[in-house]
């Protein structure tokens, strides 16, 4: 339910964000097999509006859930063929993305009828063959290529002492589409195991985990994806794969990255996500005035090993062990890396103080250098007054020197015995003080002046 509350908001803001109320929007008709519930349309849908987004192309998206894997009988095709054509007589559409092969065998049954004329691009189809098409030459898309020999050889390489593989999918038309394609690997004969299909038991949601339990000592189980039991119950694939983790200590590996979080422990995994932003893409160039034809098919290929980390964990799998450059998610972090803001800013701060001490001391020698040489500087200029004042007392005859101001700044002994005064009792007087101190006549002061 918060899935499709979501999807319904996401849906409402996209519209928005793209002027779904102007007149130059162009109609969009997304179908897909499956409701939003399905994880792997859940991806498929976020990467078509991704793309749209990240464009900013102005659309009007009609987003439609056929939701096959409840109702599986042709009568209700039938109905819903009758209720598009009601719902749509009055909308043209101008491009319509499809994903998974339900979806395009509905659009390629009813094609006259109901999108006549209207480009297609699919996405998510397994087992692409141009009979898929029935001849309709006003359709491209994306096919993907599972890694159904590589997860399955990656496997057996982790697990040892392995029997069995088994394999579990439902008995919707996408279901059967893997059984063909698991039985087209020959994997029993590649890899000298016995392939046993869980849907050769026709049993119940409720009767499988306890049967894949019996199998677990030595066998892994493949999983494509369950979603309706022979009941035509309807359960999600996360639900399918909690289930027989709560019952069975099956290593469970598979082949979408979408399934990654829900507890597999990993494989060569396909994206949805990629896929349903590259049909969006293909959408955009129609809509920009690119004809089909010009836009071939492409093959969206598993192009990393990925693991779940709790998984490898669980089962005691060293990384050591895994693929050349295999991605790990849920890896928990490192105490460096769950402190490492604290470090770096330990570091920044320890890196500032030692700066500032480095600053500080060089204040410090700087300033003792400089008191050195002011030091240095007063002992010379001491000498040198020291110097000059024996050579004016060693003179045989008075001898003084005045500042500007007239006073006396130097005098030798011959001087101050002619006032009957100390040295220091001369310098820094003028000679009409010293005479006043003297008792001399002042007027002689004034002639020496």
């Amino acid at each position: 339910m918060k899935k499709i509350k979501g999807l319904i908001i996401y849906l409402l803001i996209l519209i928005t964000t793209f002027g779904a109320t102007t007149n130059e929007a162009k109609n969009v008709l997304v179908i897909n097999s499956y409701g939003y519930d399905f994880s792997l349309t859940e991806k498929i849908m976020k990467g078509i509006l991704d793309s749209f987004e990240e464009k900013n192309v102005d659309v009007n998206f009609e987003v439609e859930f056929l939701d096959t894997r409840k109702m599986l009988d042709q009568t209700y095709y039938s109905k819903l063929a009758e209720m598009y054509k009601d719902k749509f007589k009055y909308t043209k559409f101008d491009v319509i993305i499809c994903s998974d092969n339900e979806a395009l065998f509905f659009i390629e049954k009813n094609r006259i009828e109901l999108f006549n004329g209207v480009p297609v691009i699919f996405c998510g189809i397994n087992g692409y063959e141009k009979s898929l098409l029935q001849g309709d030459k006003n359709v491209t898309g994306i096919t993907e290529e599972l890694g159904i020999t590589e997860t399955v050889e990656s496997a057996l390489k982790l697990h040892k002492d392995i029997k069995n593989l088994l394999v579990l999918n439902d008995k919707t038309e996408s279901g059967k589409m893997f059984r063909r394609l698991i039985e087209k690997e020959e994997l029993d004969k590649k890899f000298g195991i016995k392939l046993i299909f869980i849907d050769d038991f026709d049993l119940d949601i409720e009767k499988i985990p306890p049967k894949i339990k019996e199998f677990e000592n030595n066998s892994i189980l493949l999983f494509t994806f369950f979603t309706t039991d022979k009941n035509r119950k309807k359960i999600s694939n996360e639900q399918t794969i909690k289930r027989i983790k709560e019952e069975s200590n099956i290593p469970i590996y598979g082949l979408y990255e979408a399934f990654l979080d829900y507890g597999i422990v990993g494989g060569k995994l396909v994206s949805r996500y990629k896929q349903g932003k590259e049909a969006g893409f293909a959408a955009i160039k129609i809509l920009n005035g690119e004809k089909i034809e010009n836009i071939p098919i492409m093959v969206i290929k598993p192009d990393e090993y990925m693991f779940n980390y709790e998984e490898l964990h669980k089962f005691k799998i060293s990384k050591k062990s895994l693929p050349n450059e295999s991605v790990v998610s849920n890896n928990p972090l490192s105490i460096y890396e769950k402190v490492k803001d604290i470090i770096w800013y330990v570091i920044f701060i320890f890196l500032s103080l030692i700066i500032i001490i480095v600053l500080l001391i060089n204040v410090v020698l700087k300033t003792k250098k400089i008191n050195k040489i002011i030091e240095e500087t007063k002992k010379k200029a001491e000498s040198n007054i020291l110097f000059v004042r024996n050579m004016v007392n060693n003179a045989p005859s008075m001898y003084s020197v005045k500042d500007k101001q007239g006073r006396i700044i130097l005098a030798n002994k011959v001087f101050s015995d002619f006032f009957k005064l100390q040295i220091n009792k001369v310098e820094g007087k003028s000679l009409v003080e010293i005479f006043a101190e003297s008792n001399l006549d002042v007027n002689e002061a004034k002639e020496m002046n």
